[in-house]
């Protein structure tokens, strides 16, 4: 799984993360989360936004964090 690792995000939700778009022709979905303590925001390119995509995305959110509470919205 690639996740792309973005340090120090703000967490001021007036701010706007402009995320690459790589061909503005296709369709791309992301998942993503923010570690509220450390403000690291981690983002994940998938070809689509599917349950499985979003289950491999949460366990390995799980993983990275396993003794974390992990709020999902």
């Amino acid at each position: 799984m690639h996740l792309v690792r973005l340090k120090k995000v703000s967490c001021n939700l007036k701010e706007r993360i402009e995320v690459l778009v790589i061909n503005e022709r296709q369709r791309q979905t992301y998942f993503g989360a923010l570690n509220y303590y450390t403000q690291e925001f981690l983002i994940k390119p998938c070809k689509k936004g599917d349950p499985s995509n979003a289950i491999a995305f949460v366990k390995h959110l799980i993983s990275q964090y396993p003794k974390s509470r992990i709020a999902l919205v």
